[in-house]
This record gives C-alpha cells, structure tokens and sequence, in this order.
C-alpha cells in the first residue's frame, strides 16, 4: 500500500488524508468489539490492515521532511 498511499498524498492534503485514515482506524478497531464470528472479524482485520499499511508511510514521509528540515536549518 505504499505507493496508493503516496500517489492520493500528492492529490489530497496530508492534513485531511491521514486524520480520514486515523479515524478510519479507530472505527474499525470499535466495529471489532461487536463482531459475532470469525468472518466479520476477518473482514474488520482486512480493513484494518489498509488503514494501517495506509497510515504509515504518510506518516513516515511527514516526520522525515520535518527531521529533514531540522538538519537543514541548525547549521
């Protein structure tokens, strides 16, 4: 998932993109708690896990352009 994530970051503002995903996350992981069998919960599993395998490489380029910038500008 980790050029979709990069490609829609390019188009959607990474400060609506990764809250949405977040979000997303947290609803998921709640709709976990009222499964009634191993199906639904295989099928929350899976959307969790494009929630998350979304999330992180946002979130990874984000802290890096910011520890980027540090190096750049304590000279």
């Amino acid at each position: 998932m980790l050029i979709p994530s990069q490609v829609i970051i390019t188009y959607v503002r990474p400060s609506w993109w990764l809250p949405g995903l977040e979000i997303g996350w947290g609803i998921v992981t709640g709709l976990i708690a009222f499964s009634q069998n191993a199906h639904q919960i295989y099928a929350l599993r899976v959307l969790l896990g494009l929630f998350e395998s979304s999330a992180w490489p946002g979130m990874m380029t984000l802290f890096s352009r910011s520890q980027m910038l540090r190096w750049t500008h304590s000279g």
